[in-house]
This record gives structure tokens, sequence and C-alpha cells, in this order.
């Protein structure tokens, strides 16, 4: 019994260091812990596809609101939130037997979402993200 007891402590005391250590994820490049606290709301939107968030991230990354501006992160959110995600998507499965012929599969990712359009206007401005606003990054 008293061995039982020692190694549910020590799993407790991994478990909370893990958790104190505020383990750190990563999308698109951006780091969550290195966001300031009035970004991470938005940051966590944009990694789950949320659109919107993906746009108004990209902007504080070419503006340099709250963070410093950097034009490549800048660009990844934006041409995420340019892009249309989910939807069906077809996947080649190769044969699995000889002389068998492989076969092409659907496989569904979610619903469709489409890019935004003010998104694709950005992109294609020459204005976003330009150097003569004394940009930090490049494109």
């Amino acid at each position: 019994m008293g061995r039982g007891r020692t190694l549910i402590c020590h799993l407790a005391l991994v478990s909370a260091s893990l958790l104190t250590t505020g383990c750190a994820s990563s999308y698109l490049g951006v780091a969550d812990n290195s966001l300031p606290p009035e970004l991470r709301g938005l940051y966590i939107r944009a990694s789950t596809g949320d659109k919107a968030a993906q746009y108004d991230l990209a902007l504080a990354y070419s503006e340099g609101r709250s963070v410093v501006r950097d034009c490549k992160r800048a660009e990844k959110l934006m041409r995420a939130s340019a892009s249309s995600s989910g939807g069906t998507i077809w996947v080649y499965s190769p044969p699995v037997t000889k002389g068998a012929s492989g076969r092409v599969i659907p496989v569904d990712n979610g619903p469709k979402i489409q890019g935004l359009a003010r998104a694709k206007a950005a992109l294609l401005s020459d204005q976003f993200c330009s150097p003569s606003e004394g940009a930090s990054g490049s494109l």
C-alpha cells in the first residue's frame, strides 16, 4: 500500500509540475505564450480556424499592435484567413494487396468555410505590411 501511495504522489507532483510550466502551443509560427494577454483570446480563436480572428491577428502583426511588427507572420495569418477550409477532400489509398488497384476515397474535413474577401483584398493591396511603413519584418 505504501508503494502505491508513493507512486500516486509522484504522479501528482509530475502533473502539477507540467501544469505550472505553461507548456506553450504554436499556431502558424506564433507561440501563445509570446502574446500579450489582450491578444491571447484572438490567438485561440485563430488557431481553431476562425477566419475573422486570423484576419484581426494578421492586422495586429502587420501594424505592430501589441506585438513586434512581423510581416512574415502577418502574411501567413492573412493567407489562412483568405483561404477556404473544410469540406470534402479526396485522398488516394494505395493498393493493399499485390495486383489490386488503389482507390480514391472522400474524407470529410467538417463544414466548408469560405475565406474572407477582405483578407484576399488585403493580400493584393500594396498597403498591407508595406516596407514604407517601417517594417521590421519582410515578405
